[in-house]
């Protein structure tokens, strides 16, 4: 599977310690990095990617060192629907009436569930793009006139409605807030500081990390958390991996 990061702050600051610990973990994730940026006022992403492994990539060996920003996703993939191509590699980008929205997707989902009802078209082949298309779709539908708070249970309908497909750890934000979610036990964790928070697939760094909370959307905005999503009844479990166990010629189980 692939491996997510997310950093959200109130102002800018230098990440290059957490960011170089995530790409290091591309030697197990080698199909393709990419990242989304945002400076401190700017509500443009600056959006970074690369069909190649980020251990490999000569651009981020000439500039990983000095990555700053005020809010990121990050990504690197391990290939299970779609080919190494430019169009497959995360984050995705989607425009929404003007404003650019990126997603960055860790999991499996059952795509043929919801692909039918999407009205945009994609450009790759990933189950994650599909996923980004039918979250832009629901937000174009919303009204002219709408709030934040709008947005946020759109968002929060549509990625509960997908949580029922398969595996769904996700990141999206657009430039403001950044939205949370994962389905599945311990394949998202937190470390929270004054006016930031750090998400990644596992803990990186030093400090005290914690689980996500499963089966909801989380939502983060300068650093902190502003909105907690009601739970779902549509969690993720890892399949059983089922292995011949031998112990002095017994099977414990069941002996």
């Amino acid at each position: 599977m692939c491996m997510l990061f997310g950093f959200n702050s109130k102002k800018r600051y230098e990440i290059r310690g957490p960011i170089n610990a995530f790409m290091n973990e591309s030697v197990n994730h080698p199909h393709g990095w990419g990242m989304a940026l945002y400076d401190k006022r700017d509500k443009l992403p600056l959006i970074i990617k690369e069909p190649v492994p980020a251990y490999r990539s000569s651009f981020l060996n000439e500039h990983l060192e000095s990555v700053t920003t005020r809010l990121c996703i990050a990504h690197i993939r391990y290939k299970t629907y779609g080919n190494v191509s430019y169009t497959n590699t995360h984050p995705f980008i989607q425009k929404v009436r003007g404003t650019d929205w990126i997603v960055a997707h860790n999991g499996s989902v059952d795509y043929t569930k919801f692909a039918y009802k999407l009205e945009r078209r994609t450009q790759g082949e990933t189950d994650s793009e599909k996923v980004s298309c039918y979250i832009a779709d629901m937000l174009d539908k919303l009204p002219n006139e709408h709030t934040d708070q709008d947005i946020i249970k759109c968002v929060e309908r549509s990625v509960n409605e997908l949580a029922k497909y398969g595996k769904l750890n996700l990141m999206i934000t657009n430039g403001e807030v950044l939205f949370v979610h994962t389905n599945c036990e311990s394949t998202l964790y937190m470390q929270e500081a004054q006016d930031a928070v750090l998400l990644c697939t596992k803990p990186l760094t030093s400090g005290r990390w914690k689980c996500v909370p499963m089966n909801r959307i989380l939502v983060f905005k300068d650093g902190s958390q502003i909105y907690e999503g009601k739970p779902h009844n549509a969690q993720y479990y890892k399949p059983v991996e089922i292995r011949q166990v031998v112990n002095e010629g017994r099977y414990p189980w069941w002996n």
